[in-house]
């Protein structure tokens, strides 16, 4: 399988992509041929299997412990992991209709659709520390919602990265998704941050495709389905950037997925922000090769192979929200 491979300079770091680590077998020279290379086969499956699991449980999953909660109508909002960088609302009876979840601080909202798919639903505070307010309305006619839960928590984060390393209603995965097993396959013995990055986008540009179809008919409320977009191998610019972020959070690197706009196109867009230690957040845009900028927006890389020939391409994004 071929993975795109290139070079990167940030501030004159280079970047490689590098190829998967790979597993040699010994053999004492005394079995038959076909013998010798089904025990490969089995000691490199064996090997891969123990790496997967010890690479899974390094991985940041959200939990409900309950010890900090609050309930109001039926709806249980835990704060128990607010330092961590996250909240959960649940439900025990979630009523037929739209129901809406605020995190919000100081001046900066975020409305979330609620839909209790799962045991529980996952939000980030993405927004800093200081106090935050979790709130819950329900639906009563149009586009009119009245408050059924209300609750307000001081948040300090452990990190300022946390929010940015796990999954969430946005960028939704588990570790037992086909997406995660595929980054650790992409970044298995890679060296660094930088190529796992590389590995990565790589794969993600040259093997998902744009759906154009799925752009046109895209319904309200839409939210990406990471194992289908690596299934599908095609998806929009939310599903790519969620994808992206799944894949480099598995990998312990801090992505945000961002919302905003870019000048000269007039729609509403998603892309990626990575934190590389002694790097710093990796935004829009990358020097690439001292003359052009290499865009890390997984969307546009795959439309037209990866090069953005434009010098201010960072300055083009007008970032509004991020998970």
């Amino acid at each position: 399988m071929f993975y795109r491979m290139f070079a990167v300079s940030i501030a004159f770091f280079m970047l490689f992509a590098q190829g998967c680590g790979s597993v040699q077998a010994q053999n004492s020279g005394r079995m038959p041929e076909a013998a010798v290379a089904s025990n490969t086969e089995q000691e490199i499956t064996a090997v891969a299997s123990a790496d997967y699991l010890a690479f899974a449980e390094t991985i940041k999953v959200p939990s409900q412990p309950l010890k900090e909660v609050f309930v109001s109508d039926g709806y249980t909002i835990d704060l128990t992991n607010r330092n961590e960088g996250y909240i959960t609302v649940s439900s025990d009876n979630v009523p037929d209709k739209k129901i809406k979840v605020l995190v919000s601080k100081d001046d900066q909202k975020y409305y979330y659709d609620f839909t209790n798919q799962g045991a529980f639903t996952t939000y980030p505070l993405q927004l800093g520390d200081g106090i935050y307010k979790i709130a819950v309305f329900e639906n009563v006619e149009d586009d009119k919602y009245a408050l059924v839960a209300s609750t307000e928590t001081d948040v300090n984060l452990q990190n300022e990265f946390d929010p940015y390393l796990i999954p969430s209603q946005i960028v939704d995965y588990s570790k037992d998704s086909k997406a995660v097993y595929e980054s650790f396959l992409l970044c298995n013995g890679t060296l660094n941050d930088l190529s796992r990055v590389a590995a990565i986008y790589g794969y993600i540009v040259d093997n998902i495709a744009y759906d154009t179809q799925k752009a046109a008919n895209l319904s309200s409320g839409y939210l990406p389905n990471i194992d289908n977009t690596l299934s599908d191998k095609q998806g929009i610019c939310y599903d790519y950037s969620a994808l992206l972020a799944c894949m480099l959070r598995a990998e312990n690197i801090p992505t945000r997925l961002v919302m905003g706009y870019v000048s000269g196109y007039d729609v509403y867009h998603a892309w990626n922000e990575i934190y590389i230690t002694d790097v710093g957040w990796v935004r829009a845009a990358i020097y690439f090769d001292g003359q052009s900028w290499q865009i890390l927006d997984s969307t546009f890389g795959a439309a037209d192979g990866g090069s953005f020939q434009n010098a201010d391409g960072d300055s083009k994004y007008t970032k509004l929200k991020w998970y």
